[in-house]
């Protein structure tokens, strides 16, 4: 027999989720630059991307709720990506694509705090990185959460 799922009150429920996993995300400081164009690196890191940083994050998310992922690149430029579903020949997969590098905060940052110490004032998250594309990332793990008791009735795949 299948499940049914009440997807709205299954989103209510992960909003504290994914407003505590995106500031987390923004916390682990990821800034892209080209080192070229660059006197100094920016906020602090050490090379560009640093994308394993939220990669290893994700990954751990991943396994302990038990949902198959594979991390492609190499250190400290890694990805992620995540599969739920059956993936029966011939089915339709769904892909949500997301990122974890951001660009500098720079002299244009209004905010007068830390970019990379989000906070939640009148119903948003400020940080760097929570629009672009930190929070659709904590969203699709809040997804994929959601989504895993049901697997089994996913034909196809969604890939994250």
């Amino acid at each position: 027999m299948n499940k049914m799922m009440d997807f709205t009150t299954a989103a209510a429920e992960q909003e504290g989720f994914i407003v505590n996993t995106t500031q987390s995300l923004v916390r682990l400081v990821t800034v892209n630059y080209n080192p070229e164009l660059v006197k100094e690196a920016p906020d602090g890191m050490m090379v560009p991307g640093e994308e394993s940083k939220v990669v290893s994050y994700v990954e751990k998310f991943f396994e302990k709720e038990g949902i198959r992922s594979q991390k492609f690149g190499y250190y400290p430029r890694e990805d992620i990506v995540a599969v739920i579903g059956r993936g029966e020949e011939g089915r339709k997969k769904l892909i949500l694509p997301t990122h974890s590098d951001v660009v500098p905060s720079g002299n244009g940052w209004t905010v007068t705090r830390n970019p990379f110490f989000p906070f939640v004032k009148d119903g948003y998250i400020y940080g760097r990185g929570t629009t672009d594309n930190k929070g659709q990332m904590a969203a699709c793990m809040a997804m994929a959460r959601m989504l895993k008791p049901y697997e089994d009735q996913i034909a196809g795949q969604v890939i994250f």
